[in-house]
């Protein structure tokens, strides 16, 4: 038993050196200590199926996502303050510049009431390598905030379309 809870453990912690490797948002992203980071498996996907990341039902590309990132600077309502706002406009315009440097296809954006929404892609044809979404507010009541959703996987536009309605 001991052998396989150390076996899983080095696996696990194997994957996620590959991962950090692989991901231009967590590299760029690491440098600021305000920005927060969640890593979900394709294995934690499958052990909770109901799982609901913002407003996206994870279930609904089962066995299509291989991992999600999700990226926030969200602070607590105590602290923050302009110094929030702030980094969540340096973390939205880094999100946006590796999004149009690595040749992501903008597929929707909302710019309405000072939020910012918008919904990238990295195609091979009709399959979906990579989905981010970036929701920039940044004059939300005093702290400003800003996350990326990212998820990497298999999946189509139809697939895209269930899981937004």
């Amino acid at each position: 038993m001991k052998t396989k809870l150390i076996l899983l453990t080095m696996l696990m912690v194997c994957s996620f050196s590959v991962f950090a490797q692989n991901s231009p948002f967590k590299k760029q992203f690491d440098r600021y200590k305000s920005i927060k980071f969640t890593y979900v498996t394709k294995a934690m996907m499958d052990m909770a199926p109901q799982m609901k990341i913002g407003n996206v039902m994870l279930k609904d590309l089962k066995n299509k996502v291989e991992q999600v990132e999700v990226y926030s600077n969200v602070m607590s309502t105590q602290g923050g303050g302009s110094s929030n706002v702030v980094a969540s406009v340096i973390m939205y315009r880094e999100a946006k510049k590796i999004l149009t440097e690595g040749k992501y296809e903008l597929l929707l954006q909302v710019n309405e009431g000072g939020k910012d929404i918008s919904f990238w892609a990295k195609r091979d044809k009709e399959i979906i390598k990579e989905m981010v979404n970036v929701s920039h507010y940044p004059s939300k009541g005093s702290r400003g905030q800003c996350e990326v959703l990212r998820l990497v996987g298999h999946f189509t536009i139809e697939d895209i379309k269930k899981i937004t309605k």
